[in-house]
Formats: C-alpha cells, structure tokens, sequence
C-alpha cells in the first residue's frame, strides 16, 4: 500500500526565527533608524491566524515586517525568483516560507496559505507583487479580495513610510533616513461576508496606499547620499525636452541629457529641480516614468511600436531553482507578440510567449526581467553592448498592454 507524502510544515523553525529577527534588526540597526507601532497587532485573537498585508516599497521590507513581527513567527509568502539564490533559498527554507510564482495562480501556495492560518500563524502577503520602482502605489490585483474572502480571517495591514526614499529600486548608493512601521486593522473577518467585493478591494488599497512622497513634502527630512540621483537613469531613460533615448546620464544629484543638455537636480529632500530656466522636466519621477508609459501608448494605438533588444537567456533547465545560461539572441515585443529569438544550447529557436496572460514581469533594475510562463523560468540580462534601460522598457510596455486590454 502507498504511503501518504507528510504534508511540509508551515510553522517556521523557533531557532531559525530568531536568528532571522535578530539579523533584521541589526542589519536595520547600522543602516536606518526604525519605529515601530505593534499596539493594534497586539490586540488580535491570537488564538485565529490572521492575513497580514504591506506596501511593497524597497528590496529592504522583508526586514522591517521581519522587525515588526519580532518573535511572533509569521508565514512569508514570497516570490518563488528569491529561491533562485543559494544564499536566499537556505533562508526562506529555514523559516519555512510559503513560494509563490509572480502573476501567476498558484494552487499549491493556497494550500499552505490555509495550513499556515489553521496553525494560528499571522501570513505575510505583498498584494501588489512588485517593488514600486517610482514611489506611487503600484496596481493590485482584484483576486487578492478572493483569497481573503477564501480564508476568512481578520485582516491586518503593516503600513511602512520611508522605505521608498531610503532604498529606491534604482538608486546605486546607501541613502540615510528614518523609517516608520505601524500595524493597522483593515477589516475583520465579519466584514468579509457583508462587504461587497469591490468594497473589500478598496479597503485593501486604501490601507496600504502609502506615498513616501507627498508625506516628504510635509517632513522634508534631509538625505544623504553619495549620489542621491545616480541609478535614475536606467528608468527615467528618455529626455521629455529633446525626445532622445538612453542618453541621460547621472552623476552625484543631477541628471544631464547629453543630447540637449538638459539638466535636473534632486535636492536632498528627494525632489527633482531645474537647474537652469530653459530645462524641460516632469514634477516627478512617477510622473515622469509614467509619461514614458504614454508615449508608448500613443505608439501602440498608432500601430507602430516595436520593442526589441539583445538578451542572454537563462533557464532553470536541470533544477527548479537554479538557472543557467543557455543562449543568446533578441526579444521583440509588438502589440501582437513576444518572443525570443535566438539561441538555446547551440540550437536555432523561437520561443513564444502568452502575451494575453501578462499582466507585469518580474525584473531587477540594470539585472534582468523575467517572463513567467508554464515551461519555466525564462530570465533575460542585457548582452554586451545593450542598454540596461531596455529592462525597464520591457517592464512598462507589458503594464501599458495590461492596462489597454482592461479599457
């Protein structure tokens, strides 16, 4: 007779908790000074797991929530791409995190979500999946409202300010400011059943919709840096006053097209500034990064965008989380396709992508973009001689189609 496979344990390691916690903290010790406000999560029935939402603002936010847990063990669901480090995957498997693919439906990490909340264990879930790489709140998914209406718990929501102007997805240098975490109660599980599902979603975005911003508007702490704009370049690719592309470069807190010369400082209150009265600029790096994502709206509807680049390709071809390089060639996004052209251990192929399906692609600024599909993990690095911005272009032309096929 067949054994039954023992289901995986959900609760993480006691001792594997605690060296997690502390190492957050002294990491965040050395590099931010960080409050914390766990009054409302104290409260909760700590007899009933629970859901626990943030805002996805820096790669440094699994150690504020980590902080913000402090020696309550809670179940991280994190994207399945950090399992692709050696270094990362030993951790997560330590604590028993619960993998998850990016933009895709997972039954199985629903499954462990649901074990992990009849254990009693607060779960962790970014709703929005992606890092905001420009500060604004980034689209979430209305399918969130499913899943939480599927468990049926109270619904907690650790609010973090500060993580954007502290670590910006595109900054290359350390930045110093304070940060602030404070857990809040976004509804109770009663609320589930009488609210309408657009009203949930709304409860869900409004509780995490933190803009780093317009509150540096009100505090103006001051940043430091060794080059407080420098890193921009490869997301703010394109110069709003000569119209030219990859030309922009930094250097210490300003940015300078080398086209037109057009040139724009970021003092240290975050906030971009002209330098000179002729400059052309945007209020803003989301304003700009959106402008960006127009342009290439109006060549969509024009029917003339064409997106193509050159890429090495790795693969996880002989272990689910380990990739490794298996050729090279161009991706070409149109309106119509996405492909790879090029090579896969030494042979000639295409491969093409669902574009429908697309929604986001997971990326790394000046590292790579991933395009989730069901053969595998594709992930794309610049070759030689391409632009790093042309990760960026990827990433906005997908959203941009995303966003069109919604209208």
């Amino acid at each position: 007779m067949k054994e039954k496979k023992k289901k995986e344990s959900v609760i993480p390691n006691r001792l594997a908790w605690f060296i997690y916690v502390t190492g957050c903290r002294l990491y965040m010790w050395f590099h931010n000074k960080v409050r914390i406000d766990r009054s409302v999560f104290r409260k909760r029935d700590k007899k009933e797991g629970c859901i626990v939402i943030y805002n996805h603002s820096s790669n440094k936010d699994h150690f504020i929530t980590t902080m913000c847990f402090g020696h309550t063990r809670a179940a991280y669901v994190t994207s399945s791409h950090f399992y692709f480090n050696k270094t990362y995957r030993m951790l997560l498997n330590w604590v028993r995190a619960i993998p998850k693919e990016q933009f895709k439906s997972d039954i199985a990490t629903i499954k462990k979500i649901k074990r992990a909340l009849q254990k009693n264990l607060p779960v962790s879930i970014a709703p929005a999946g992606q890092i905001t790489v420009h500060g604004d709140p980034l689209y979430i998914d209305p399918s969130i409202v499913k899943l939480l209406k599927m468990c049926k718990v109270d619904v907690y929501a650790i609010q973090m300010h500060g993580n954007y102007y502290a670590y910006p997805k595109w900054r290359k240098y350390r930045r110093k400011l304070p940060i602030y975490a404070k857990f809040v109660k976004v509804m109770d599980k009663n609320d589930l059943e009488h609210l309408s599902d657009e009203e949930i979603y709304h409860h869900v975005c409004d509780a995490i919709a933190i803009n780093d911003r317009k509150e540096q508007a009100i505090y103006q702490y001051q940043l430091t840096s060794a080059g407080l704009i420098e890193g921009i370049e490869s997301i703010l690719y394109q110069c709003p006053k000569c119209m030219s592309k990859y030309r922009n470069q930094t250097t210490g807190d300003t940015l300078t097209c080398t086209v037109c010369g057009n040139q724009i400082r970021m003092n240290h209150q975050g906030f971009l500034e002209p330098v000179s009265t002729d400059v052309v600029m945007m209020q803003n790096e989301a304003e700009w990064y959106k402008w960006e994502q127009h342009k290439m709206q109006q060549a969509m509807e024009k029917g003339d965008f064409w997106l193509e680049g050159k890429f090495k390709l790795l693969y996880n071809l002989n272990h689910s989380y380990i990739l490794e390089e298996v050729g090279e060639g161009k991706v070409v996004l149109t309106m119509n396709e996405l492909y790879y052209e090029g090579t896969f251990q030494d042979q000639w192929i295409r491969k093409d992508f669902k574009l429908e399906r697309l929604q986001q692609l997971p990326f790394e600024v000046r590292k790579h973009f991933d395009i989730p599909d069901d053969d595998g993990c594709f992930e794309f690095i610049p070759a030689e001689g391409e632009q790093m911005a042309k990760i960026t272009e990827f990433v906005q032309a997908i959203e941009v189609m995303s966003k069109m096929r919604k209208q």
